[in-house]
């Protein structure tokens, strides 16, 4: 099974959201699997056309006004060339291996269409790793269809939490979650002072009440409830 792949990078406005974009350009370019595309939402960002590399296929969406990361994504989700779909912060990089094993896993699950295949992370400044899900994951236009992607509820911040977090509590009918690699760190985030988590910090009571509201009353957004 080599079914393509797309990885979305959504690029803000600011200057953190871009200092860093061609390291994580380069490693969807350097990936040891060949079908893969390149996705570049622009929110706000106004993207040059010299920041991919030509050899890479790729598209820029471009966002009509600013929307955020969990917006970004999910409207990379819904342009994406492929079905099944890997996103990736721009300030952050991937292991050349990472979307081979997302696809190994996939196709030891058979194609599980509401699968969340996530994999390990490690951070930046410290080298410690963790293989809990997050946001670095691989996921399908189908699971989306379901679930309804990020939660729009969640935007104030940890919407790959509130998405987790349905899945867990509505299980199976909110989609599976799979890790890939046995938890191996394919997925490097930046910490820096100025990520979206990082800039959120103050908001974290109404970030976790929000997150628990969303998950109890989420319904599938496919009708079969």
């Amino acid at each position: 099974m080599s079914p393509p792949v797309s990885v979305v990078i959504p690029v803000g406005p600011y200057e953190a959201n871009q200092r860093w974009l061609d390291q994580a350009v380069l490693s969807v370019s350097d990936q040891t699997y060949q079908s893969v595309d390149l996705v570049l939402v622009d929110d706000m960002a106004n993207l040059s056309p010299h920041m991919v590399p030509q050899t890479l296929p790729h598209m820029v969406y471009k966002m009509p006004w600013y929307s955020g990361v969990a917006h970004a994504f999910n409207a990379g989700v819904a342009v994406a060339p492929s079905d099944l779909v890997f996103m990736l912060g721009s300030d952050d990089w991937l292991e050349p291996e990472c979307i081979e094993k997302c696809v190994e896993e996939y196709g030891a699950k058979r194609g599980d269409p509401y699968g969340y295949f996530y994999v390990g992370v490690r951070y930046s400044d410290t080298g410690e790793t963790q293989d809990l899900a997050c946001h670095a994951a691989m996921v399908s236009k189908e699971l989306w269809r379901r679930t309804g992607g990020l939660p729009i509820q969640a935007a104030s911040g940890a919407s790959d939490a509130a998405l987790l977090s349905i899945m867990l509590r509505h299980y199976p009918k909110a989609g599976r979650q799979w890790m890939v690699a046995d938890g191996k760190p394919l997925y490097n985030y930046r910490r820096h002072g100025e990520t979206d988590t990082a800039s959120k910090g103050a908001w974290q009571g109404v970030i976790l009440e929000t997150r628990h509201l969303v998950t109890l009353e989420w319904k599938p957004r496919d009708g079969q409830g």
